[in-house]
């Protein structure tokens, strides 16, 4: 069977991939990101350790370096060899393939009378590797939710694993995991938390694609959902749709990029979205181990 890893960049062009495929597969269980830079070797993160990957191993401080032609091919092969219908994600430095693997973008902004519209130039590019880890929400579903549902906010640093864990949220909530099988929607707006081929729980719905506010205002319309999961919160306009959400009865459960909870509350927006009592808790993950571990639950209410 196919490893995330496999997944992640089978979307390569065929020379690249062989060579990424060839890695061994202790290294590919847990590498959470493969960097490609121009003039540089391949790297592999894996949190606290580093891969370099060579033909056939993978080093420690060397490996196969990439030419700007190649990371241009390598660009081209994740648009699908049509980057014209990615210019949306790609204005935003980002492109997510099948699986749910979002590959961030370096280069040149393209600007146009209302902003950046594209890129080029493309220097390199990070694809990170989404994996599905069922339990990952265990201890959070266990720990924030013992006294029965509430909007919770989950807070960590980039590569936590913010969202392995709201797709098993999902996942469990919609499968009866707390007695009963609870309507989740899941607005995923950049196609990352529900990809084809995960399971998210016999009661999820999803809208997939639509901003949140856009797909948390459909879901309240029309989905009468008990749950919502969103990722990456704190854009602007979002404290309004959340107050109808809860006005509704929905249960919001989104993450956002914050290592700490002065650095959360530091974030105007964040204190806005706070301030609506969508969420009740906030949980900060802890960063560079397993994935689904609580550093604190902090009372959102304080």
């Amino acid at each position: 069977m196919a490893s995330a890893f496999d997944g992640a960049v089978a979307v390569l062009p065929e020379k690249i991939r062989r060579v990424l495929l060839d890695t061994e597969a202790g290294v590919k269980d847990i590498v959470r990101e493969v960097r490609l830079r121009s003039d540089r070797p391949i790297q592999l993160y894996a949190g606290e350790k580093n891969f370099f990957v060579g033909v056939n191993a993978v080093l420690k401080h060397r490996g196969k370096i990439l030419s700007r032609d190649e990371i241009a091919e390598c660009f081209s092969a994740v648009c699908g060899y049509s980057v014209h219908t990615h210019q949306q994600e790609i204005s935003e430095g980002y492109v997510t393939v099948r699986g749910g693997h979002r590959v961030g973008i370096c280069g040149s902004a393209v600007r146009g009378a209302e902003g950046v519209f594209g890129m080029r130039d493309i220097t390199s590019l990070n694809i990170r590797v989404a994996r599905e880890i069922k339990g990952s929400a265990d201890e959070l579903i266990s720990v924030a939710y013992k006294d029965g549902l509430c909007g919770i906010m989950i807070a960590g640093a980039a590569g936590c694993g913010k969202t392995t864990v709201v797709r098993d949220m999902a996942r469990q909530l919609a499968s009866a995991r707390m007695g009963r099988y609870i309507k989740v929607t899941v607005v995923d707006e950049r196609r990352e938390i529900a990809p084809e081929g995960y399971d998210l729980g016999i009661t999820c719905d999803v809208l997939s694609g639509f901003n949140k506010c856009e797909g948390i205002t459909m879901a309240v319309r029309t989905l009468s959902p008990e749950v919502i999961i969103c990722d990456e919160i704190g854009g602007r306009g979002e404290a309004e749709v959340l107050t109808v959400a809860v006005n509704n009865g929905a249960s919001v459960i989104a993450t956002a990029h914050a290592g700490s909870i002065q650095e959360l509350y530091a974030r105007e927006h964040i204190r806005a979205l706070l301030g609506t009592g969508a969420f009740k808790k906030i949980v900060i993950m802890m960063g560079g181990g397993e994935v689904g571990r609580i550093d604190k639950i902090i009372d959102a209410e304080r």
